[in-house]
């Protein structure tokens, strides 16, 4: 970016401006000691008006106040090796794809760099995607870094970088995302008064952006714009993102009014074995829901006042429930069995899951949700909710649920679906179970919902020592169907990726 102060005076205006610009070139020195920055509007319309005049009499050119790029700068770790950089292009151009945050998280390992030659491909593949984009930026060295910053489309790797401090004033948005990120994770405090001033006159991209960075780990400090401003915003992805902190925030009066709500909704009724949850619904709407971002009209086919009540029971996270009724999670949704009413409860448990899945209940809800007899019409889809509730459980617990997914042709889908969208690697006995049912899979005739791409997910989530059995095996099948020959065509790419790093030293 350029830092010159006078361009980011004319870019992005006096709002953020701390300091007066120095002169932009000698002619302009004695004019320019008498504009009274105290007026910082009137004194940069005169410094424009000024630097104009200049260029046009001639004393100054266009280029004058523009500073040369700055040269990369000197590099300090080594680039990989050449096998390394061949295998990286291979995947760059395509092929093998799936094993590139490998490679990356190989390459940092090691301490080493991309080659420049393959710095360009490579920040256009991971521009796109933001799981790659952390793992490429410890391996773009100091070059790859300089050339991110000069490419609107490359920024956006730059977002968990380490900036000065001064980004948050003068920096694209991607460096103020990366400030925010920063300073949220030893001052927030002062992140959350940066952005409660920077707020009102950022666009819907800016907010939407900083929302999401909120919403990664939200604090108390992040309270008063959540329901000041973002729970209210215009655009809907602010609203959620509001929504999802807010829930992780008991101490909230978002939380507060919601609990009540729910309260107030939701109770219990019967003695032992017949006790089941009762819902009472709201019989209007009241205005004052809107504070908790409750929208009034429902989706066509929807009733308003079980859309009201499931937007509240959205609000309130499955931990409150628990804690309400004196139950394990388990017990909790043995009580949800009311024909009535419960639908809509599952909904509203979904819909909070799905914003923000709690550790201590996630496993739980999942096995329920899997055990279901039939779905929610209006819930997104099981390969939706589930990978979501997957998220914060650990490996172990992962394979639990794996497991659970019955070993029938109509949940195949459903399996290999949560085996793949998941980021998980598999502890070694899940791995050779789910080695086991691709296996079967693969031989069976016709088998469409296993597909290559399910296979190149499979080869990426087995552990090495898996890998090398399902090599064996796949060699021992009388015959290879088109996703069996990817499995092993994609093991096998894998196998030459480490070997690459174990066995080259960088050059």
């Amino acid at each position: 970016m350029n830092r010159d102060p006078f361009t980011i005076l004319t870019l992005l205006g006096t709002e953020r401006m701390t300091a007066p610009p120095t002169v932009p070139h000698p002619v302009l020195t004695e004019a320019w000691a008498g504009l009274d920055w105290t007026a910082r509007e009137t004194a940069a319309l005169s410094a424009m008006a000024l630097v104009a005049a200049a260029r046009g009499a001639g004393a100054m050119g266009v280029s004058d106040s523009k500073p040369e790029a700055e040269p990369a700068p000197v590099e300090i770790l080594p680039s990989c090796s050449s096998g390394a950089a061949a295998l990286l292009r291979r995947m760059l151009a395509g092929e093998h794809a799936i094993v590139l945050v490998e490679w990356l998280a190989l390459a940092a390992a090691h301490g080493c760099r991309v080659r420049f030659r393959d710095l360009p491909a490579l920040l256009r593949v991971v521009a796109r995607d933001q799981a790659l984009r952390i793992a490429a930026l410890p391996v773009l060295g100091e070059r790859g870094v300089w050339l991110a910053r000069r490419t609107d489309e490359w920024r956006r790797v730059l977002e968990t970088a380490r900036v000065e401090d001064g980004a948050w004033e003068t920096g694209e948005l991607s460096e103020r995302i990366a400030w925010l990120r920063q300073i949220r994770a030893h001052d927030p405090a002062r992140a959350a008064e940066s952005l409660a001033k920077a707020w009102p006159g950022a666009s819907g991209e800016e907010r939407e952006r900083f929302a999401g960075v909120v919403a990664e780990a939200p604090t108390p400090h992040d309270v008063a714009l959540l329901e000041g401003e973002a729970l209210k915003d215009r655009r809907r992805e602010v609203r959620l993102a509001a929504r999802a902190s807010l829930l992780r925030l008991p101490e909230a009066k978002f939380s507060e009014r919601a609990r009540a709500q729910v309260a107030a909704m939701a109770g219990a009724e019967g003695m032992l074995m017949m006790r089941r949850l009762t819902l009472r619904l709201p019989e209007t709407f009241d205005a004052a829901w809107k504070a908790n971002g409750i929208e009034e009209k429902p989706p066509a086919g929807t009733g308003p006042r079980a859309f009201w009540a499931r937007q509240w029971i959205a609000s309130v996270p499955l931990s409150a429930w628990t804690s309400r009724f004196d139950v394990s999670a388990e017990k909790l949704f043995a009580l949800n069995r009311d024909d009535e009413w419960r639908e809509t409860i599952l909904l509203g448990w979904i819909d909070a899951a799905m914003a923000a899945p709690e550790k201590g209940n996630a496993e739980a809800f999942a096995l329920h949700l899997i055990g279901l007899a039939d779905w929610p019409k209006s819930a997104p889809s099981p390969a939706e909710v589930l990978p979501r509730l997957l998220t914060v459980l650990d490996p172990e617990a992962c394979a639990r649920v794996l497991a659970a997914v019955p070993a029938t042709e109509a949940d195949e889908g459903l399996y290999f679906e949560l085996l793949f969208r998941t980021g998980f690697h598999l502890p070694d006995v899940a791995a050779r179970r789910a080695l086991e049912r691709c296996l079967a899979a693969f031989q069976a005739k016709p088998y469409p919902r296993l597909q290559s791409n399910h296979a190149r997910e499979l080869a990426r989530r087995l552990p090495l020592a898996t890998a090398g059995e399902a090599v064996r095996r796949l060699a021992a099948l009388p015959e290879l169907s088109s996703p069996a020959e990817e499995l092993l065509r994609a093991i096998e790419f894998r196998q030459q990726v480490h070997q690459a790093f174990t066995v080259s030293l960088p050059s």
